[in-house]
């Protein structure tokens, strides 16, 4: 069995006005033939109403009824329009915070991923320096330690942190030959040098190494040199 095709708002409103109207000529009508003491039929509610001429104003109520209930209708869809357009666009706002929430998380738990491996590398590198048997330094842009392992502490005396923030040429022996030291300058244009030299430990004693420095960078910028010792290499090529 088919259903009827509901009635839009505006239209229910406008039917419900009219019948809402339609109350107040039957029952001024009625209450007429009533106090007439006339009995309720057809044919003397046609007779009150050309006879009375009051009637006819008050047959205009469904008219006037339908039409302000119209209106009504219309103002009440017209809200019922804007809050489904509001409510379409809080559930699109949602969902577009909902994926950026859901990008965020992912990037987020990527970056910390790539932080863990980051890390990982730098433990690992950290625990290489400190354990190499030859001494590695890290020198800033004016030549000062800022990293010492322990192979070079034991070279020179002292712990790693000692020895920070003072120059290298400070460890080196008096009569050690600092010929190759005149190499430094190519560390300033960005070249590796190698050379031989001696260390002196603070009790007095020098150990032969050979010193090998690379320039750092930093965004196109020298910002250091990385140096590492090496005693056993200096001492087979002085044999």
């Amino acid at each position: 069995m088919n259903k009827l095709p509901k009635l839009s708002l505006v239209w229910s409103y406008t039917l419900g006005g009219f019948l809402f109207g339609l109350m107040f000529p039957l029952v001024g009508a009625a209450i007429l033939i009533l106090s007439h003491d006339m009995a309720l039929t057809p044919q003397n509610f046609i007779f009150i109403q050309r006879w009375n001429v009051l009637l006819w104003v008050v047959d205009t109520a469904p008219l006037v009824m339908a039409f302000m209930l119209h209106l009504i209708g219309v103002r009440q869809q017209r809200l019922l329009n804007i809050t489904g357009r509001l409510e379409q666009i809080v559930a699109e706002r949602t969902a577009e915070l909902t994926g950026a929430n859901e990008r965020l998380q992912a990037e987020n738990a990527q970056r910390r991923k790539v932080e863990e491996e980051l890390k990982q590398q730098r433990d690992f590198a950290m625990r290489v320096m400190f354990t190499m048997g030859q001494g590695l330094i890290v020198t800033d842009e004016d030549g000062l330690l800022t990293f010492a392992n322990p192979a070079f502490a034991r070279l020179v005396g002292g712990a790693p942190d000692d020895l920070k923030g003072r120059p290298f040429y400070e460890f080196l022996a008096p009569e050690a030959n600092t010929a190759g030291m005149q190499q430094d300058g190519k560390w300033l244009i960005g070249k590796t040098s190698t050379y031989e030299t001696a260390l002196r430990h603070r009790d007095g004693q020098d150990s032969p190494v050979l010193v090998t420095g690379v320039p750092l960078w930093k965004e196109n910028r020298l910002t250091g040199t990385c140096g590492a010792d090496r005693p056993d290499r200096a001492q087979t090529l002085r044999k």
